[in-house]
């Protein structure tokens, strides 16, 4: 399958402190998944790696190492917003450079999102803790793209700009 480029605008989003997690499934179609903790777009728009701790997520690498399908759901806590992106190509890659610097930056923006919905910034802190030699990426061109948001247009594919 094709891949698409993402516009400036779901590139930042998808960077921005958003929740993000990734799944994959097994030979048997059992599902894996994982929460991510942090995102990183090519300049072309075209690919993108996220960031994952291997201790937590042993099954989803072994899947993605077995059939390369994922499905990562990046959603902004307060408003809801969300969108989905579907891949055939995944990879386990090593921690990309300066993995850590974004996953703190990561961190940092998504602490700054669940404080107003009463949750504490070490809430938001701990949910992205993970030592840096315990990190992968998983890289993958981005195929499909859906609006997920909560409402009218919830499942509708997004065109690519």
């Amino acid at each position: 399958m094709k891949g698409i480029r993402l516009s400036e605008a779901q590139a930042r989003f998808v960077q921005g402190g958003v929740s993000i997690v990734i799944s994959s499934r097994d030979r048997r179609r059992v599902p894996s998944l994982s929460r991510a903790l942090a995102c990183r777009v090519a300049d072309n728009l075209r690919s993108m790696q996220v960031l994952l701790a291997r201790s937590q997520s042993i099954q989803l690498l072994q899947d993605i190492e077995t059939c390369g399908r994922v499905a990562v759901v990046f959603c902004q806590p307060f408003t809801h917003e969300t969108y989905q992106i579907k891949s055939d190509d995944a990879q386990v890659l090593p921690a990309w450079d300066h993995a850590e610097a974004d996953r703190m930056t990561h961190a940092r923006a998504f602490a700054d999102h669940v404080i107003p919905m009463g949750f504490s910034r070490d809430y938001g802190l701990v949910v992205h803790a993970a030592r840096i030699e315990d990190c992968v990426a998983v890289g993958f061109t981005p195929q499909v793209l859906y609006a997920q948001t909560p409402g009218p247009d919830a499942g509708e594919r997004i065109a690519p700009p």
